[in-house]
Parts: C-alpha cells; structure tokens; sequence
C-alpha cells in the first residue's frame, strides 16, 4: 500500500494518546499505514522535483496560452495536483516544504472554487492537513462528504473526518463518523474504523461496546490469511486493549456473550487466553481462573480446551489453590482420558501436547495421594482412603499409558496399595501386567514375585503353576531358590516323584547354592535332604542312602542330623526289605541288624527287628530267631507288639524242641491273657510243652491251675474242657504214684460230668475211663479172693468181691462210653466165665467118697450153669447185630466159643465149583 502523509504519521498518535491514561501505549501509526486508504501518491522517487517543476512550467505556458474554457480548467487542476505533488516528494526526502504546500493549497483552492471535484476537495484536504491546517482540513473533507458521497474518496473523506473528529475529543461525533465508515462495502477503511470505534466507546466509557468492536477486530485479524506487519501489530495492541476493556465490562461472562456465534474456535481461545493473562499480570488470580472456568464450560469439546484446562490448573497453582489443583488435576484425567467422550468426540484435532498433560497429571495425581497415605499423623480409616485413592491414579496411569517405560513403577505400586486395601484380584491383575507384560523394568521381578504370593494361595496347583513361571522368567532372582524348593516340597507331597527330583537337580546346579555344604543350615541341605526323600519316593533307595550319608558326613553338627539318620535308615530298612523279598536273607539280615545300629532303641528300629524276626520265622529259619526276638523284647519291653514277639518265640522254641522254654513263654501269655477263656486255653498249652520237656512238676501245675480256675464262674468257661484237665491231672499224679491226689481228681472228674446236664461223648468217656479204673480195681480185688474149704464162707467172700467189681463195670456201661461199652461187658463175662471156673476147679472137701464126691461135683455144676449163662448172656450182647462192634466184638465171639463151640465154633465149608 502507498505511504501516509507524514501529518497522518503526527496527528494519529497524538490523539490516541490522549485515549485511556490506563493504556501503556496508544495505538501506534504504523498500524494505519497497511489499512488505511493513502493519499495520491507522490510522483516516483526516480523523478526529481526539478523534473516535476519542469512539468508544471510546461502546463503553465499551456494555461496562458489557453482562453478560459473547460481546458483551461483542466489546465488549472493540473497544475494544482503537480504543486502538491512537489510537495509530497521534498516532505518525502525530508526537505522543507512549506512554501510548496502553500502554493499547492492556494492553486487547489483557486481550481475548486472556479470548478469544485471531489478529487480537487480530497487533494486540497490532503495539502491543509500536511500544512498542520487542520480544521481547513476538515472542513474541505466535509464538503467532500457532503457533496459527493459516492466518491472513490468520500469512504477516506468519512473515515479522516473521524480522526479529526476523535482527535479533536469529540469522541461520540467520532464513533458516529467511525461508524459511517464501517458501513461502506468493500472499503478498506472498514477494519481500522472498527478499531477506532471501540476506542471511541472506550473513552465513552462504554466498555461493553467498546469490548464488542475490539473483538471483532480482532475476529476479523484472525480470519484474514494475509498477514502483514501492519495488521500483526494492530492485533497486538487490539489483543491488550481488548483484554483491558474486557476487565471492566464483565470479564469472562461478557467475552462469552460476545462469542457466542463466533465459530473459530482458536480464536476464541487465544482471547480467553489474553484476557487470563491481564489478570494474571495484574495479580488477579482468581480472575484469570475464572476466565478459563467460563471457557471450559462454555467450549468443552475444542482442541484447545485441554490447554486452557492446564492454564487454569497452573493459575490456581500460582494462587495457592492446593486442593483446588488437586481436584482440577482429577477432572483433568477424567475429561481427557483415551477412553473419555473428549478423545472421541475431537479426534484428531486433539492437541499433541494432550498425552505429556496427561501422563504429567496422573503421576502427580498418584504421588500426591500416595504421600498422604504415608503421613506420619493420620488415622489409620484416613490411610486406607488415601492408598485407595492413590491405587486408583496409579491405575488409571497404567491403563492411559502402558506403552510408557514409567508404566511398570505405577503399575507396580497400585498393585502394592490394592494389595494393602484388601482389592486383592485388581492387584493380581497388576502384578502379573508390570511382571509379566509390561517388558523389563526393575519392578518386574517384585511384581511377579508379588503376583505369585498372591496366586499362591489359592491352591497347591497355583503355587506351582505360577512359581515355576517366576522362576523360568526370573531364574537370576535370588528369591527362585526359595520358590523352586518350596515347589519340589508340593510335588513331593503330592508324590510326583520325578518332577521333584528335576527341580532339586535344578537347584544344586543353580550359582547360589553351589557352594560346599557348612555347618550352617541353607537352602542347599534343604534341597539335598528333600532329594533324597524324593529318592526314596521313587523307590530309588540306595540313592537315598547315599544322599543320606552325605548329609550326615557333611554336616554333623546340623540340627537335621537327627532327621536325616532317620530317614537313613527308612532307606535301609527298604532296601532290606528289598532283598529280603529277592529271598537274599542274609544281606538282608545285615540291613536289617543296621537298622537298628543307625537309629538304636526308635520305632523304626523296633520295626526293622521285628520285620527281621518275620523274615526268619517264615523261612523257619528258627534256631536264628529266639535271639533276634529276645533282643525285640529286652530293647523295646513295653511295644504292641510284644504278644506276637511271644508267639513267634513259643513257634521258634517248638520247632528247636526247647519245650521248658515254650512253656514258660506260654504261661507268661496265659497270665496276660485279655479273657478267661484264653488264659485257660493258654494254660492248658504251656503243660503240653511242659509234659514234652518232661518237666512233670510244672506240668502238673499248669494243669491244676487250669482246674482249679476255670469252672463255670468264668467267662467264656468251656464245660468240656474241665473234665480233660481233671483226667489230666489223675493221670499225672498216678505217673507220680500219689494215689491220694489222683483219686481226689478222680471224684472231681466224675462229679464234674455228674453236673453237665448233657455231657458229651468224650465227657461221658472220661467219666466211663475213671469208673473202669475203678472197676479194675474191684477185678483185682475180686481176683485176690481164692475158693477154700469152706466153700460157702469163701464163696461168699467172692461173690461180695464180684457184686462189687460188677457194680463198677455197670457204672462203666452206665457212662455210655463207646469206647470201654463192650470191654466193661466183656469183663463182667470173664468175671462169670472166671467164678464158674473158680467154683468148678475149688478145693474138694476132704471127707468125701467117691459117691459123695461125684454129687459134690454134680452140684456144683448146677452151681455154676447160672453163671456161665449170664456170661454167654452179656456176651451175646456184644455181639448182637447192629450193635458196637469193636475189637471186644473179637473178644467176645472167641469166649462164646469157648462156651459153647456147636453154636459158636462152627467152621464153614466152602464147596467149589467148576463148570464145564
């Protein structure tokens, strides 16, 4: 654009000066020069004024040549327009031009007097106001308007009248004038008469209306892309007085009033942006917050609202706001977030520097609230409010910006607050995103470890899954020795035999348990004694032994020592057991003898002798047994099993016919015996091995404590059994030849089976037994009674001995005893048979005749024919058909026979046969 005239350049700044005393500076005159329409230009600079003077001499000798006419006006105007042109050029080149301006404003006046122009009045304004004749000037411009307001120049003419008018201080007819400026189409002087009009409002006091012209300069400015160092300038100083009047006519309130339509909406922004600014350079904080809290309600949704949100932030910072900030930080994050509606909605118009003001808040959102729940004088309900809440920040941290290397501490001490706060789940989450996931940090390895305590918990099958993980992703971390072991326990435990011994190989091969095992306890022993358990598991026994031994060699001051010779031995008393069921009894004797060495007077001990005792007994290897099991009992006196001790020893004393000691074995049992009934039985026992040791004494004794004991009082009494031990015993002490005894357990037997209301056979046997014994007696008797002269008085003598000796042979019979029935029958025959005999063969009187003699014999045949009739009688009795026939049967079919051999001693006669 064409220069200004240098009175423009004087006057504008003069009158702005006079504007606002609370301006720092008045709009200056370079603003003009890019939108104001100029004045004619001067002619080229290359053109001199001698030229132009040249020029204007030439049109002078045209005008005297010219007679008046319209040319001669021309003539004239020419010759007044080149007059002020040499003006311009010597003002331009910083010469004197008075006298030249003075020719030219007489010469324009003379042209428009004779013929007036809109263009003569504009260059005759021009001329006065570089003159400094001001109000000529002004005058001329109103003609100008008033005349010809159509003219190129009446929109200049206006807009000057204006400034004369503004500088004058005639402010209202200047807003006026500036007013009519502004409504012309297409002119250029529509911009800065906006400009001049809100001043004008200004020194009116009108600061609404003033506020409303500025903004819309400065609208304007911002719409217009030609950006020159005029209108920059002007866009300045409209911004700080914009800013200024704002102040005083509502501030934030009326900015949003005056911007309501107005869609740009940067520009909106950078005049809320202004107008905080003056607040803030003026110390009014809270006026500069305000100014952001309006815009951020009024345009929630622009690119630069998180900007502003930040600057509001940092204001009340400034003012001392802290918990005003705090919550500002928070709707911050929660209106900013990736996953909030303003993301969403602006796409991607959002701010670049949005995700630094983010990350930035969150962070001190998190640490602020972190350092509360730390605080040394809080309550303890306060503390969980604050790591809540600092849990949540850091959270939210973690899930706006995983991608961030600062990701993995906020993960990692949200996970650590939830933890504290009971939020267990969200922590594990945490703690296995920051181990796992979030790529390596110095917080991987805690939070894995972290996840894995809480994973842990919840069952074996965790606690395996997830160390293992630690353990192979973190295998350096000097907390995986601990985990591998207390995993190689769980699979011990669970007897997955082979995974346990993987990992304890594992482990001794790892760099911090490689050292040499020392008095110490460490992991490394717990690893080898849980390996050699492990072998045990699998059944490898002799590794076991091994690793046992080691063990024990290594560390003999350990307070292990005690367990692992335990479970040395459990490994030797299997491989015992092992070879014992290969049937290599001898070496498995030894293991078995070492057992006993190595953890000497223990259960196990007692097992391993006991299993060895087993082990002989049932190779009957049973002279080696008595000594191993009287060891069992000396060493372990009180031990369950000490009644199979005894029974195992009675068998081992049996078979190497050490009868005495069976029996002393088996009384000892009968005397312990839980019941009666089996202390009797036992009893009745140790007198058999008694009587086999042919210790008669004590056989007796056994047997007569038996006896004397177990009757019916007692529990589980046996009925028959009484009676045998009283048949014992009179057997016993008739082999001792004490009669007296014998024939007290004699009555005893027979009033024991008087008693039975249903003896059996065997008690009737017994019975019948005691009654022969009783029988022979009275045979032997009757056997010792010879038949002497006198016949009758012996006879008699013998036949008392023979009611006797039948009265005990029927008592026999009476018994129902099988087995002396045929013999007790057979005996009362013979004692017939044997009186007839008696009688026949006695002694003859000495004073018979033979007459006498023969009738004496006679008679006593007749005497002794009843006889041997009851004899053949009973004798028959033995043999009838369907009877017992036993070998008395013989007996008695021989004595018929005898008696009468027709009948009896028939021979049969078999005739043979032959056909033909």
């Amino acid at each position: 654009m064409k220069p200004v005239l240098k009175v423009v350049q004087v006057l504008l700044p003069f009158c702005l000066l006079t504007a606002c005393s609370v301006v720092s500076q008045p709009p200056p005159a370079q603003l003009l020069t890019d939108m104001v329409e100029p004045w004619p230009a001067p002619p080229p600079a290359s053109l001199a004024p001698a030229s132009v003077s040249q020029v204007a001499d030439a049109w002078d000798q045209v005008l005297a040549l010219s007679p008046p006419s319209e040319v001669r006006l021309a003539v004239e105007a020419r010759l007044a327009t080149l007059a002020l042109q040499v003006a311009e050029q010597k003002m331009a080149q910083g010469q004197l031009a008075g006298a030249s301006l003075e020719t030219a404003i007489a010469q324009l006046q003379k042209a428009v007097s004779v013929q007036p122009s809109a263009m003569l009045l504009y260059q005759l304004a021009k001329a006065c106001e570089a003159a400094g004749r001001l109000d000529e000037a002004a005058s001329t411009l109103e003609v100008l308007r008033a005349r010809w307001p159509d003219s190129p120049w009446t929109p200049e003419a206006i807009f000057r009248i204006a400034e004369h008018r503004f500088s004058a201080g005639d402010y209202e007819d200047a807003l006026a004038a500036y007013t009519e400026a502004m409504s012309g189409e297409g002119s250029s002087y529509r911009l800065i008469a906006r400009y001049m009009a809100g001043w004008s409002h200004f020194k009116l006091a009108d600061y609404a209306s003033a506020a409303a012209a500025f903004v819309a300069v400065l609208e304007q400015l911002s719409a217009d892309d030609h950006v020159t160092e005029g209108n920059a300038a002007l866009r300045t100083d409209t911004r700080r007085i914009t800013s200024i009047v704002l102040s005083r006519a509502g501030g934030p309130v009326t900015l949003h009033q005056l911007l309501g339509n107005t869609p740009d909406a940067e520009f909106i922004a950078s005049v809320y942006q202004d107008l905080a600014a003056f607040y803030q350079d003026k110390a009014r904080m809270n006026d500069a917050a305000e100014t952001y809290q309006v815009y951020l309600r009024h345009h929630p949704l622009t690119p630069q609202t998180p900007v502003m949100h930040e600057a509001l932030i940092s204001t009340l910072g400034v003012a001392g706001y802290t918990e005003e900030v705090i919550e500002e930080k928070k709707q911050f994050v929660l209106r900013y977030s990736r996953y909030a509606a303003y993301q969403q909605q602006v796409g991607a118009a959002v701010p670049a520097v949005l995700d630094d003001l983010l990350e930035k808040h969150l962070r001190q959102l998190a640490n602020h609230y972190d350092t509360l729940s730390t605080g040394g004088e809080v309550s303890a309900e306060l503390q969980a409010v604050n790591q809540a809440e600092a849990a949540d920040w850091y959270l939210t941290y973690v899930r706006e910006f995983p991608e961030l290397p600062s990701a993995a501490f906020h993960g990692f001490r949200a996970a650590e607050l939830l933890e504290q706060t009971g939020r267990l789940q969200q922590a594990r989450v945490l703690y296995e995103w920051v181990g796992y996931e979030a790529g390596e940090s110095e917080f991987a390895a805690d939070a894995a470890y972290s996840y894995f305590l809480l994973s842990a918990a919840a069952s074996d099958e965790t606690y395996t899954t997830q160390g293992l993980r630690f353990a192979n992703r973190f295998d350096e971390d000097e907390r995986t020795s601990g985990i591998l072991l207390n995993i190689s326990r769980r699979l011990f435990a669970a007897e997955a035999f082979d995974e346990t011994a993987e990992l304890c190989q594992r482990l001794l091969d790892r760099a911090d348990l490689t050292t040499p095992l020392s008095a110490d306890e460490g992991n490394r022993r717990r690893v080898m004694a849980l390996l050699a358990q492990t072998r045990y598991g699998q059944r490898n026994f002799p590794a076991a032994e091994e690793l046992f031994r080691h063990l024990l060699a290594a560390s003999p001051d350990s307070a292990g020592q005690k367990d692992w010779r335990h479970k040395l031995a459990i490994s030797v008393y299997q491989q015992a057991r092992s070879l014992q069921a290969a049937d290599n009894h001898s070496e498995a004797q030894a293991r078995y003898e070492e057992v006993a060495a190595t953890v000497p007077g223990s259960e196990l001990a007692a097992t391993a002798i006991y299993d060895l005792a087993g082990m002989l007994f049932s190779q009957q290897l049973y002279p080696l047994l008595p000594e191993v099991l009287i060891r069992f009992r000396t060493d372990w006196p009180s031990h369950p099993l000490q009644k199979e001790i005894t029974h195992m020893l009675i068998t081992a004393f049996v078979e190497t016919g050490q009868w005495l000691s069976a029996g002393k074995e088996t009384e000892a049992l009968a005397r312990n015996a839980p019941t009666d009934a089996a202390s009797g039985l036992l009893w009745l026992k140790a007198a058999d091995y008694y009587e086999k040791g042919a210790d008669l004494q004590q056989t007796i004794l056994a047997v007569r404590h038996y006896a004397n004991h177990y009757d019916e009082g007692k529990a589980g009494f046996d009925k028959h059994l009484l009676p045998e031990a009283q048949f014992r015993l009179i057997s016993l002490y008739s082999r001792q030849q004490d009669d007296y005894r014998a024939s007290f357990w004699r009555r005893k037997l027979l009033a024991t089976v008087s008693a039975l209301t249903s003896p059996d056979d065997r008690a009737r046997f017994l019975a019948g037994e005691v009654y022969y014994w009783y029988a022979e007696q009275a045979r032997a008797e009757f056997g010792k009674v010879a038949l002497v002269q006198p016949l009758g008085k012996s006879l008699k003598i013998r036949k008392q001995a023979l009611d006797t000796t039948l009265a005990a042979y029927q008592k026999v019979i009476g018994t129902g005893s099988l087995q002396r029935y045929n013999e007790a029958r057979y005996r009362i025959a013979q004692l017939y048979v044997s009186l007839a005999e008696d009688l026949l063969n006695s002694e003859r009187p000495p004073e018979l005749d033979a007459a006498a003699l023969d009738e004496y014999n006679l008679l006593l045949e007749e005497q002794i024919w009843p006889f041997e009739q009851l004899a053949t009688e009973m004798l028959e009795e033995i043999v009838t058909p369907g009877g017992h026939w036993d070998d008395w049967t013989a007996s008695a079919l021989t004595a018929l026979a005898g008696l009468y051999p027709a009948r009896y001693a028939k021979t049969e006669t078999y005739l043979e046969v032959v056909g033909e």
